[in-house]
């Protein structure tokens, strides 16, 4: 799992971006990525944790946990 911060994140489209705290681009989150239970949308500036995996534009976070 890799930790990060949502730099944004928009409910009408259903993704947003997440900073790695590693350092690194900025990986794509999509709102079914979210764990269930957790939460239902991610806000800018909440720190989160996520596996990354290899999507159709590159990587993109998985299994997203609200820190």
């Amino acid at each position: 799992m890799f930790n990060g911060t949502v730099q944004a994140f928009s409910s009408e489209k259903g993704y947003g971006y997440i900073l790695p705290s590693a350092g690194g681009p900025e990986i794509i989150v999509h709102v079914s990525a979210i764990l269930e239970g957790t939460c239902t949308e991610l806000a800018a500036g909440q720190a989160v944790c996520f596996d990354v995996v290899q999507g159709q534009r590159g990587p993109q976070a998985e299994r997203v946990q609200i820190r």
